[in-house]
This record gives structure tokens, C-alpha cells and sequence, in this order.
């Protein structure tokens, strides 16, 4: 189903260690060699479970748009013996938390249960990637969900700002592409096109996994190769273009929406996870248009000048490229305004960089706040997960204080002069049509 049942544990126990203190283990199961990143807490009868699989929605043919989300819909709609009430029921009795999701670049699977729940939680987790039922009442139900989910979108001025956004900046390319399809690619999805789909992606060589909880190393082993073992050994992923620049070139689109306020989608090419300037990227972000109320951006257009209660700026980043992106509101007779000022401080922060003070400040925001993503188990394996799937290693989190301290105002004047380009930025306008120069109006 595409709205899944959760069971919230409130856990603290765990969450007394030292936030550097984790002892990460690489743990490698002696029959299949899988691989899976572990943190033994044996305080609480809990074992959380994060799975990852490359190869989302990005991956999806054109014919077939929306076909990794209509898979992952699935998985919890039946498997084995068990429909997809049974198998739902199930869960509900097990206590498990069981979540399938899907991104642009993965396929994301998380797992949480009571210890003594965990052999029988573990055998539906295998059932529903192993032998998924992909009956036909569960893949009418979701297609029929699927396709109110596209009619509905079509009314979402945000989401349409984000897709034109999207188009502009990888024109012909799958991040161009809305991950839940068209009426015409959900209607075309068969059966079959599900278990190709397992069959390619669901592989030992393409999973990643990290476990917390109420487990040792020698009991983790042999639970990796009786979970995974009977997986396919070889993925075969579509051949796609390895690495793609966003194609900013400082347009303004406009697409005409009879809305209160406009809304603005603005921003221009990043750059990976993976890249050594990540972190004082990240400081930069976090000065310009970050998740405070004194970014640049915010004490400018809204603080000063009014124009909106909120602006945000993120880094975004994907397997193959990396993007700046921000958002923001206002009367449609202050767009021109808005995007003048979004204009004016990107162009600061790019020619003269931050100063002491506010490098410190931002420094001080990233180490703190990275402790935010171990406030629970589930938590925390999912961290450890994004870790490996972004290459960064297994030491990552005793090092990136280090890192962070390590950033100067000169690796900040780099960064703020090579990956700011005020001159690169690319707005979308959803609205009602104004008087700007050089705008590009579109229809719906």
C-alpha cells in the first residue's frame, strides 16, 4: 500500500552515548559475503534494519514511468501465503514497523521489531522481496491510487513549479521526469514489468545494509545470508549517463496559475555528496538561505522588506549530479522584487564569501544538529546507510567533526566563488502572469 502502517517506539536508553562514541562494525555473512554496517545496544529488545538498492524511479524506461514506485507500492500487498490483508495483519501482530520507499536514485527498505519478534519479522521482510504475490485486486488497487495521486497533482502548483524547474535544468533527462508517471505509463504497467524489475534491482551486488539494536556480530552473520542469501546475484540496471550537469543558464520561466501568492522555484547545478567541498558548501547554505532565521536570504526579503513569510535554500544531491535549490512565496506584484534580491545576495555571498563570525556560527549549527539523525534506532541505521551509499566510509562520523572545524575563509571564498553563480540561477514562477524581462511563459 502506499500509506503504511507505523509503530513508534519513544527510545532514549541508546541515545545517552557519546554521539562519536558509536562503534561501527562491518559484519560479513560467511556463505553469501554480504556485507551489512552494525551498531550492537542490547539496552533495549529492539533491532532496526535499513536496506538499500540502487536504482529508483531515475531508472524507469519511458514507456514505463512510475513503475519503481508502483513496485515498491506493492511489496507489502501480499507475499507467500499471505494476501495483502494477511500479510498487513501480520505485521500488526509482529509489532513490526515495515516500510518500502522510493527515490529518484534508490529503493529504500527499513525494518524495525521487538527482539523477540525479530525471526519471524525478518521471514515476511524476505518473503515480500523474494516472492512478492503482485496480485491482480493489489496492483488494480494501487494503480487506481496512483492515478488519482497524477489528477491530483496536476492541481499542485508547487509540484508543477518543481517538474518545469526540473525540466529546465535536465531537459531530456530522467531527474527531469515526475516519479509517479503519466495516466498513459501507470495504465501500461503489467505484471510482469514488476518482477523484472525485483529480478534486476534486488540483488546481492546491488544491496546495502545497516543494522542497530539488540544483535551481535555472530548472530547478525548468519541472519544475513538466511534473510538475502536466496537473492538474485547479479543486478542488471539500465546503462544510463554516468554524471549530468544541471543546464543553468539564468532563465525565468513563468507558468500562469490563478493563486493567491506566486511561488518561486529557484537555484542552479551543486555538486555531489561525494565531493571534497561538500562540507563548506554545506556552511555556505546554511549563511544564504539555510534552515535559520538569520540566512541572508531570510533577513533580506523577509525580515526587511517583507515580501514573504519564508525563503529556504538546500543542497540536493543525486548518484549523478548535485543542485542548489530554494523556494519561496509572495504577492504575485513582488515576484520581480524577490528574485531582484535572491539575485543581489547570491551575488554577495559569491564575491565576497562569510566572515569569521558567520563561518563560526554555521560550523557550530552542522555539528551540533547532525545529532538530530540519532534520535532512535531507526534513525540511525538509516544514517549508517546513506553513508554507504554515498561512498563516504565507514569512519565518516568520527571524522566529520573534523572535518567541519578543518573549513578557513579561503575553502569558504572557493567554494563561494566556484559553486554560488548568481549569474547561473534559473527561477520557475507559478502565478499570476507578470511584467518581468526576458520571461519564457508556459502553459500547463
Amino acid at each position: 500500500m502506499i500509506r503504511f502502517i507505523f509503530c513508534f517506539f519513544f527510545l532514549n536508553a541508546f541515545f545517552n552515548q557519546t554521539l562519536y562514541a558509536f562503534d561501527i562494525q562491518s559484519v560479513k555473512s560467511s556463505k553469501n559475503n554480504i556485507e551489512a554496517w552494525l551498531v550492537e545496544d542490547h539496552s533495549l529488545p529492539l533491532i532496526s534494519i535499513a536496506i538499500g538498492f540502487r536504482g529508483g524511479s531515475a531508472l524507469d524506461p519511458e514507456k514505463k514511468q512510475g513503475l519503481a514506485l508502483f513496485t515498491t507500492s506493492l511489496l507489502d500487498e501480499g507475499a507467500g501465503q499471505l494476501d495483502a490483508t494477511a500479510f498487513q495483519q501480520k505485521t500488526k501482530d509482529l509489532a513490526l514497523d515495515l516500510d518500502y520507499v522510493c527515490s529518484k536514485d534508490t529503493i529504500i527498505i527499513t525494518f524495525r521489531s521487538l527482539t523477540k519478534y525479530q525471526k519471524e519479522g525478518l521471514a515476511l521482510l524476505k518473503s515480500s522481496l523474494i516472492e512478492p504475490r503482485f496480485d491482480t485486486s493489489a496492483i488494480e488497487r494501487i494503480r487506481s491510487q496512483l492515478l488519482v495521486n497524477i489528477k491530483n497533482n496536476q492541481g499542485n502548483p508547487g509540484r508543477i513549479g518543481r517538474l518545469a524547474w526540473l525540466s529546465m535544468n535536465f531537459p531530456g533527462h530522467p531527474y527531469s521526469k515526475d516519479m509517479t508517471g503519466t495516466a498513459e505509463t501507470i495504465a501500461s504497467i503489467e505484471q510482469n514489468d514488476f518482477k523484472e524489475f525485483l529480478h534486476n534491482r534486488f540483488t546481492l551486488d546491488n544491496m546495502f545494509v545497516a543494522v542497530v539494536g539488540d544483535i551481535d556480530a555472530t548472530h547478525l552473520s548468519s541472519l544475513l545470508d538466511e534473510t538475502f542469501g536466496d537473492l538474485p546475484k547479479q543486478s542488471a540496471l539500465p546503462i544510463v549517463q554516468n554524471s549530468i550537469a544541471a543546464e543553468s543558464k539564468g532563465e525565468i520561466w513563468s507558468i500562469p496559475n490563478d493563486i493567491p501568492q506566486s511561488i518561486i522555484l529557484f537555484g542552479h547545478g551543486g555538486i555531489k555528496r561525494n565531493h571534497p567541498d561538500f562540507i563548506p558548501a554545506v556552511l555556505v547554505n546554511y549563511i544564504l538561505g539555510g534552515s535559520n532565521f538569520d540566512s541572508h536570504l531570510n533577513n533580506e526579503i523577509r525580515e526587511k522588506r517583507g515580501l514573504t513569510y519564508g525563503i529556504s535554500t538546500d543542497l540536493e544531491t543525486y548518484t549523478q549530479t548535485g543542485l542548489i535549490t530554494g523556494n519561496v512565496a509572495t504577492q504575485s506584484n513582488k515576484v520581480l522584487e524577490t528574485i531582484d534580491q535572491i539575485k543581489k545576495e547570491w551575488g554577495q555571498i559569491h564575491d565576497k564569501g562569510l566572515t569569521q563570525q558567520e563561518l563560526d556560527n554555521a560550523k557550530k549549527y552542522t555539528r551540533g544538529s547532525f545529532a538530530l539523525q540519532f534520535n532512535s534506532s531507526i534513525n540511525i541505521a538509516q544514517t549508517l546507510l546513506r553513508l554507504q551509499l554515498n561512498n563516504l566510509g565507514i569512519n565518516y562520523i568520527k571524522e566529520r567533526e573534523n572535518l567541519i572545524n578543518s573549513v578557513t575563509l579561503k575553502d569558504i571564498k572557493r567554494v563561494t566563488s566556484e559553486i554560488f553563480m548568481p549569474n547561473k540561477l534559473s527561477f520557475v514562477i507559478v502565478g499570476k502572469t507578470q511584467d518581468i524581462p526576458n520571461q519564457k511563459i508556459l502553459t500547463q
